[in-house]
């Protein structure tokens, strides 16, 4: 009897894991929004000069320069220093400076291009979030509206500001873009049982990791949407065998609160 209940639940799994996203049709959501938070934050392109901290992120750093090894990026900290010294910053973001890096390559200390790289990657993140709503929301009778308003909201957000016109925040762009991509795949590994992109989903989520150290956050929402599936079909999460490890954590933490 105990096995038949456990079969069954592992049918709901399956069968909630295969229809999340079948009938979800983005539309024009992701573009439409991506388009508005764009044109939101387009006058930052007439900005002609580099100001605050994007002097000592970029102009001031040698590791934005072709002429410093790209291995210089693996050991030192967001402004060009070296990660170990005692008065170092910390911040290790060796994908955002190698953006800044790329940026200099193509249009040596031009502003307008490192804000355009800001923007696109603005508008990228926003369609990602469009796609991630309506994903997670798949089924629900007003699943395309809540990804539609989700996503308008989101593109006029004030709290966008900051990140997009400043060119440190690349940090958090990238970060973010990367972060949204990995849980996309990881929706998506579930879903299909796919090995490949579950692997992927993990790659993308060490790329938030090295643009911004928050990145490393986006593994425990993978624990977490496991969890809380699982506790929501009051059962454990049931999987192929690349989810041994995730499953095997998941069912400890559920089984002792107290961790």
């Amino acid at each position: 009897a105990i096995d038949a209940v456990s079969e069954g639940n592992k049918g709901k799994v399956a069968a909630r894991r295969r229809g999340r996203g079948a009938g979800f049709s983005p539309g024009w959501a992701p573009l439409a929004c991506g388009l508005l938070a764009l044109a939101l934050h387009l006058n930052t392109l007439s900005t002609n000069e580099f100001i605050w901290d994007d002097r000592a992120a970029i102009l001031m750093n040698e590791d934005v320069r072709p002429s410093t090894p790209l291995s210089s990026l693996l050991v030192h900290d967001f402004w060009g220093q070296s990660i170990s010294l005692p008065d170092s910053h910390k911040s290790y973001r060796p994908l955002a400076v190698l953006s800044f890096r790329l940026n200099f390559l193509l249009h040596g200390l031009e502003p307008w291009g490192y804000h355009a790289a800001n923007l696109a990657l603005h508008a990228g993140v926003t369609g990602l979030f469009v796609l991630l709503v309506g994903t997670l929301s798949d089924g629900r009778s007003d699943g395309r509206a809540l990804a539609w308003l989700s996503g308008l909201l989101f593109a006029v957000h004030p709290i966008h500001t900051e990140p997009v016109a400043s060119l440190v925040g690349r940090a958090d762009l990238l970060c973010a873009f990367f972060a949204l991509a990995a849980l996309l795949l990881f929706l998506s590994a579930a879903q299909h049982s796919s090995t490949g992109r579950l692997a992927a989903a993990f790659l993308l989520g060490f790329a938030a990791s090295f643009s911004k150290e928050v990145g490393v956050t986006v593994f425990g929402l993978f624990v977490a949407h496991e969890l809380i599936e699982a506790l929501l079909l009051g059962c454990s999460v049931a999987g192929p065998s690349p989810w041994t490890a995730l499953r095997a954590m998941v069912e400890y933490v559920a089984q002792h609160p107290s961790v």
